[in-house]
């Protein structure tokens, strides 16, 4: 999963602290996050990334944007989608 993010937690981490929106909204990493925890559980400091992604996700989606429209995705594409990023699709389309 790692080699499909363009930004680690702590450089997210540092965009939220420096309050880089602008750059925030661009990578991809929120999309790509599994919300698996393991980077939450790892961090020495007890961040709930997990949520900050989820925060990111729903900043975009309030925004009207979509990062995946999920009626132009073919089947075979749907398998390889991370589910996180299928849900925030769908949630957008019926909120």
């Amino acid at each position: 999963m790692t080699e499909h993010l363009d930004a680690f937690p702590r450089k997210v981490m540092a965009l939220l602290q420096l309050g880089n929106v602008e750059a925030l909204q661009e990578i991809n990493t929120p999309w790509v996050c599994a919300s698996c925890h393991t980077c939450m559980v790892r961090c020495p400091r007890g961040v709930d990334i997990t949520r900050i992604m989820e925060m990111l996700r729903q900043m975009k989606l309030r925004q009207n944007v979509n990062h995946i429209e999920p009626s132009n995705l073919q089947p075979e594409e749907i398998v390889d989608l991370p589910q996180i990023a299928l849900v925030s699709g769908f949630r957008k389309m019926t909120s």
